[in-house]
């Protein structure tokens, strides 16, 4: 469908509604939005026992997804 007239027209389409700086999204938080955004955040680290984490791999396999998701 893309390589045709319709995707030329698909992607005209959507470089127009995408060009421009993309609005703020006022969405409703737990948390007031700071006046000044910070870009501080947290990490956590977690050791896994390496026969849990083959089994995490095994899994992930199975699922046909990355051991991110799992």
């Amino acid at each position: 469908m893309l390589d045709r007239d319709r995707g030329e027209k698909l992607w005209e389409y959507w470089q127009q509604q995408l060009a421009g700086e993309l609005p703020i999204l006022n969405l409703p938080t737990d948390r007031p939005r700071p006046p000044v955004q910070s870009y501080r955040c947290d990490s956590y680290s977690v050791r896994v026992d390496a026969d849990i984490l083959q089994k995490l791999h095994l899994l992930a396999v199975a699922e046909n997804t990355t051991l991110y998701t799992i």
